[in-house]
């Protein structure tokens, strides 16, 4: 058998290495198992399938490609099963793969199209192949921090949680325009300017992907930047709201710890001369004076607005509020994140609520840190009706503008690696969070 042969159909079912490399590297924060154990089954496999594809191809004259595409179904079944993510993010994921080496074949194609010329279909030259792998080398460098950072940050959005799918249809899309656009022939490529022309739509492809995802990055920072600015000026307005309150009371405390000497002498006299019934009356005048009207909920400042704000909220609406919150001063957690995750549970309570018995209205907020690095808050309400849950368990809204609170809830707890569960039993609704 030709060795040199089985060399390149080898060297060509190798470009399953920088395609597993390039589906690994954004999800291996989502893997099952361990990292090592998943790039180690991959390398095997993968290394088995080259030198195993390189002697079939050479024995019964298939081509290189027909052997990757038969070994696909394999390796996408062993993706699906090592990720632990939603379907529309793997399907992505092994796509996007499949498209940025599709689009380097189509390069390589048009680079190596004089070396190649006369091998319509042989296997590429073992030099056409190594810089096919270079070329791989190189996109992984361009696209490393794509990767890395960003697409693991998209998957863990649950805002894009409904553009998934439309984004694995487009790396479909592109794999198979850029598998249709390969020319066959050597020698159409070297005819006028088809291979400069070619090089630069080549070229051109791979920036706009590129540049597709800097700046979906880009503008989805500057989303996420204006809603913390907004969180974090909301906070800001009701912490000076809680300290104008502060400050009310305490100069209400003064002036009544002034008065105060003066009511004992009233008092004092109406006890001397016997007149019990001129002295009950004045004390149940002191009764009926407005008291304080001011409830201290917890030491940490920002927690303790938001819990000022809504349980002013729920006064209104007639809502009893159970506060049991045990949270120190300071907290290694980002202040406007808690105050986000406590202000979109009790919103969400108070709108559930109000549609019950005002005599059933009982909201119950607790939340303790357990450790230096372990948070738990949980909220409970009753409820009417029929709550329905998705997917991911986060409750539907089919109401506009509804159900966003509980997304961003779940975002939120996901970017601290935490656990976020909710309960619908007995017509009460409860949520409880543990952030790490």
């Amino acid at each position: 058998m030709n060795e040199n042969l089985i060399l390149c159909h080898s060297l060509e079912i190798l470009m399953l290495l920088p395609a597993a490399v390039f589906a690994l590297l954004p999800v291996t924060n989502y893997l099952r198992y361990r990292l090592e154990i998943v790039t180690g089954a991959a390398a095997i496999s993968i290394l088995t399938a080259t030198v195993a594809g390189g002697f079939l191809c050479a024995h019964f004259g298939w081509k290189s490609l027909t052997f990757v595409l038969a070994t696909l179904p394999f390796f996408w079944a062993a993706y699906y099963w090592c990720v632990n993510l939603e379907l529309e993010k793997k399907l992505f994921c092994f796509l996007n793969a499949a498209m940025l080496c599709e689009s380097i074949s189509f390069h390589t194609r048009m680079i190596t199209a004089r070396l190649e010329l006369g091998r319509d279909g042989k296997p590429y030259l073992a030099v056409s192949s190594l810089i096919c792998l270079l070329l791989c080398v190189l996109l992984g460098i361009l696209f490393y921090r794509t990767f890395r950072v960003k697409i693991p940050w998209f998957l863990n959005e649950k805002r894009f949680d409904r553009l998934w799918r439309y984004f694995a249809l487009i790396a479909l899309g592109l794999t198979l325009f850029f598998y249709h656009i390969i020319p066959y022939h050597a020698e159409i490529i070297l005819v006028g300017r088809v291979q400069s022309i070619g090089l630069t739509l080549g070229l051109s492809a791979i920036l706009l992907i590129f540049l597709f995802y800097h700046s979906l990055w880009q503008t989805a920072i500057k989303v996420q930047e204006t809603n913390q600015l907004t969180l974090e000026n909301n906070l800001l307005q009701m912490e000076r709201k809680r300290y104008e309150e502060l400050e009310a009371n305490i100069q209400h405390l003064r002036t009544l710890r002034h008065d105060f000497r003066h009511h004992l002498l009233v008092i004092d006299q109406y006890a001397k001369d016997g007149n019990i019934p001129l002295l009950r009356e004045y004390l149940q005048q002191l009764e009926q004076s407005p008291n304080l009207g001011f409830s201290h909920y917890c030491q940490n400042p920002s927690i303790d607005a938001i819990a000022s704000h809504y349980a002013s909220k729920a006064a209104k609406d007639h809502t009893t509020i159970h506060w049991s919150l045990n949270l120190p001063a300071n907290l290694k957690w980002n202040p406007t994140d808690l105050c986000a995750i406590f202000g979109n549970l009790l919103e969400n309570a108070l709108n559930a609520v109000a549609e019950i018995d005002e005599d059933k209205r009982q909201i119950r907020v607790t939340s303790q840190q357990l450790s230096e690095s372990m948070l738990g808050i949980s909220v409970e309400n009753p409820y009417t009706g029929i709550i329905e849950l998705d997917k991911n368990r986060l409750p539907l809204s089919h109401h506009k503008d509804h159900g966003f609170g509980m997304t961003s809830i779940s975002s939120i707890v996901s970017r601290y690696h935490g656990t976020m569960t909710v309960h619908t039993e007995n017509g009460i609704f409860s949520v409880d969070i543990l952030l790490m």
